[in-house]
């Protein structure tokens, strides 16, 4: 860690850093911006989860950091840090060696990432190669070791499958494997067990969860389930329709959250006591992304929401360490529950 001029340490930057980014897209109507000025960061060996609402923006946030976003869809505006570069300017080459080998995705289908026509080990050494410049007979050994890794049977035989003849929890491990072979400092998971049964579910996150821990990887995971978040995550980031309206420690915000939208996830949760309690839902739908509402945009679903609530968008406010939202009423919720 350096020092700063003062002789005390200076704080180490974060792995990834993302200011104001905004990623649209054309339709017939006009153009929606599905991600609208959101800011986050992950530390290094941190885990951060992303949460809200199908259709909050959360994929699309991370495909923008990847720069995966494809035409006619484009980043208008903000900033995206990577181990202090700047992944905007880069030259498309230079971005292909930080896919991979910098940050790895894995996604909701892995079926859509692998490719249906050739082996695992044509893909594996492709991948390998392309980063480590190997011959293909090391390229074996890390698709090998990478394998095992992620406890996948008979990894020398499975080298020789094609995707179409792995059940869906296999191809989700051999996704995870495949980030582990390049050594990425940045995993970024988007809805990794959606499609997958319930058994295989637990088996992918506690498999994620065990790499994090037994590794110096950084990790994004998405989802929708508050649950899961609260189980792996360090910090959370709260999304909806297209911004980020709370942010902290992941006990913090689950305990005492201080935005109404936060509140309404957790509160959807059935819990051991559900018994003594009725489950909460969230009134309405998500807002048209092309019309958003006036002022905040989870208004015209707040219980809480008043006429300045349509008025006024709220900006960001720090409520504790490292936690901050965006609410008009953020006083009034925190105040409610004797804090």
């Amino acid at each position: 860690m350096a020092e700063r001029p003062d002789g005390q340490a200076a704080v180490p930057r974060p792995l990834l850093e993302v200011a104001g980014l905004v990623t649209e897209f054309p339709v017939y109507r006009g153009r929606v911006q599905a991600v609208a000025g959101i800011s986050f960061s992950v530390d290094r060996q941190e885990v951060v989860g992303l949460i809200g609402e199908t259709g909050c923006g959360k994929s699309v946030a991370a495909l923008s950091v990847m720069r995966l976003i494809r035409a006619p869809g484009r980043i208008v505006a903000g900033r995206i840090v990577f181990d202090e570069a700047d992944v905007l300017s880069l030259a498309e080459k230079r971005m292909r060696r930080i896919r991979g080998r910098g940050m790895a995705m894995i996604f909701q289908r892995p079926m859509s990432s692998l490719d249906p026509v050739f082996t695992l080990e044509r893909q594996f050494s492709d991948l390998v190669r392309f980063h480590f410049r190997v011959p293909r007979k090391e390229a074996r050994r890390i698709a090998v070791s990478s394998l095992q890794a992620v406890a996948l049977p008979d990894p020398e035989s499975l080298l020789n499958c094609y995707p179409h003849e792995l059940s869906g929890g296999m191809q989700q491990r051999t996704m995870i494997a495949m980030a582990l072979a390049c050594d990425s400092s940045l995993l970024i998971a988007d809805e990794p067990t959606t499609a997958l049964d319930v058994s295989v579910q637990l088996q992918i996150l506690k498999l994620i969860q065990d790499i994090m821990n037994g590794t110096k990887m950084s990790a994004i995971l998405i989802s929708h389930d508050i649950g899961v978040i609260g189980s792996m995550c360090d910090r959370v980031y709260v999304m909806y329709a297209g911004q980020m309206v709370e942010h902290g420690p992941v006990r913090e915000v689950i305990t005492r959250p201080a935005h109404p939208y936060a509140e309404c996830l957790i509160n959807a949760i059935p819990r051991s006591d559900s018994a003594k309690r009725s489950l909460t839902h969230i009134r309405g739908e998500v807002c048209d992304p092309l019309l958003p509402p006036t002022g905040c945009r989870f208004h015209p679903r707040c219980p809480l929401a008043t006429v300045e609530c349509s008025e006024q968008a709220p900006s960001m406010v720090e409520v504790g360490m490292r936690h901050s939202a965006a609410c008009l009423k953020t006083d009034e919720i925190l105040s409610g529950r004797g804090m």
